[in-house]
C-alpha cells in the first residue's frame, strides 16, 4: 500500500502557482515567459532574434602577438558545430536565445571526456539556480533534475 501519493523529484517553475514566480505589473497582469508568449509581438520578436542568432557562424580565434586574430584549432570547435548528437548548432543557437530572451539566461552544460569537450546539452532555465558565494562572488550552478514516472 502507497501512504505517500506523490512522485518524488525535485520542484521546478512548473509546480508552482503562477502567482509566485511573477509579481504583478501596475496593470495587475503577471508577466513571465508563458504569458508573455500569448503576445504576437513578443513571439515575432523572440522569434526574430532567435533565428538570426541561429544563423550566425560560430567560431573560436585566438589572438596572435601582433594583435591579429585567427581561427583557433581547439576542441571546443566541432562541439560549437555540432553540439550533440541530437542537436544541431543553429537548433542549440536558437533554443538558447529563445531562452535568454524569455527567461534572461541561458544555460548549457558541457560534457567531457579527459577533459576534452564532447558534446554541450542546453538546460532549462527554470530548472537552474544560481548561487553566488558571499565571500568569493563566484557563482554555482545547482540543476533540478526532473524524475519521475
Amino acid at each position: 500500500m502507497k501512504l505517500w501519493p506523490f512522485n518524488r523529484r525535485a520542484l521546478t517553475a512548473a509546480d508552482l502557482p503562477e502567482s509566485l514566480i511573477s509579481a504583478p505589473t501596475p496593470a495587475g497582469i503577471p508577466v513571465n515567459a508563458a504569458t508573455a508568449l500569448h503576445s504576437p509581438t513578443v513571439v515575432g520578436c523572440v522569434r526574430l532574434l532567435s533565428e538570426i542568432v541561429g544563423t550566425l557562424p560560430c567560431h573560436i580565434y585566438k589572438k596572435a602577438e601582433d594583435g591579429s586574430r585567427d581561427r583557433a584549432d581547439h576542441a571546443g570547435a566541432a562541439v560549437l558545430s555540432r553540439p550533440n548528437p541530437w542537436t544541431g548548432s543553429g537548433e542549440q543557437r536558437t533554443r538558447m536565445m529563445v531562452d535568454a530572451l524569455l527567461h534572461g539566461e541561458a544555460f548549457g552544460r558541457v560534457l567531457r571526456a579527459r577533459g576534452t569537450p564532447k558534446e554541450i546539452h542546453r538546460l532549462d532555465p527554470s530548472g537552474v539556480t544560481v548561487k553566488i558565494d558571499d565571500r568569493t562572488l563566484e557563482p554555482s550552478y545547482h540543476v533540478a533534475q526532473k524524475t519521475g514516472a
